[in-house]
């Protein structure tokens, strides 16, 4: 195994009390009842818009306008719930000391993936941290991954891409490399038939001896 390319939301950090806040005061400003975490976290998944299209359903509100008014309010309050996941930490430690290049390759809004990753003093382990930008294509396209690839000099076949969703298993797919599932993140498997299951993400150091 040469690299490791994370997916972020759900992966490597729980970011799922912050966008529930955000998600709620949104409401809120609309009058509209607080959703609980538990249906916030069933709504993410392919990004911003998709995001706010599925907490703001049951009304006729301009989508592009509230998707504006969620980004000013998220970026208030990203930094209050959001953790890391069981064993990150350790596990990029031991992947880096192996001199395995490790990437995030993330839906969300690049520069705020960013300030998260930095603010638990994570982003130090990454070559490179890409998200969701006008120029790129959200996952399942593959694109993101082949930037990322590209830049490394790393065939297919010597890297694993970490995602907790069926988005993740087909963007995997969609690019052609492997794909190990994080159980205990915020998505759902769906359909797909990932390479690996793992229930914590120190797992994967099993799969880059193995590899």
């Amino acid at each position: 195994m040469r690299g490791v390319i994370f997916d972020l939301d759900g992966t490597l950090i729980d970011t799922s009390k912050d966008i529930a806040l955000s998600v709620n005061i949104l409401r809120k400003k609309y009058q509209l009842k607080a959703l609980p975490v538990e249906k916030v976290v069933k709504c993410i998944g392919n990004g911003i818009v998709n995001l706010i299209s599925r907490v703001l359903n049951d009304t006729e509100l301009d989508i592009n306008s509230a998707v504006k008014e969620f980004r000013t309010i998220y970026r208030e309050n990203m930094l209050i719930n959001t953790v890391e996941y069981e064993s990150v930490r350790e596990t990029l430690e031991k992947l880096k000391s192996k001199g395995i290049h490790l990437a995030v390759a993330t839906n969300k809004i690049e520069d705020l993936a960013g300030i998260i990753l930095d603010n638990l003093n994570l982003d130090k382990y990454f070559d490179m941290i890409l998200g969701g930008s006008n120029n790129r294509p959200l996952k399942p396209d593959p694109a993101i991954i082949n930037e990322i690839l590209l830049h490394w000099k790393i065939k297919k076949d010597k890297m694993l891409y970490v995602g907790d969703s069926d988005v993740d298993v087909e963007t995997a797919r969609n690019a052609g490399v492997k794909i190990a599932f994080f159980e205990n993140g915020l998505g759902c498997l769906g359909d797909g038939i990932p390479d690996y299951r793992i229930k914590k993400i120190k797992d994967l150091l099993s799969i880059s001896i193995e590899n």
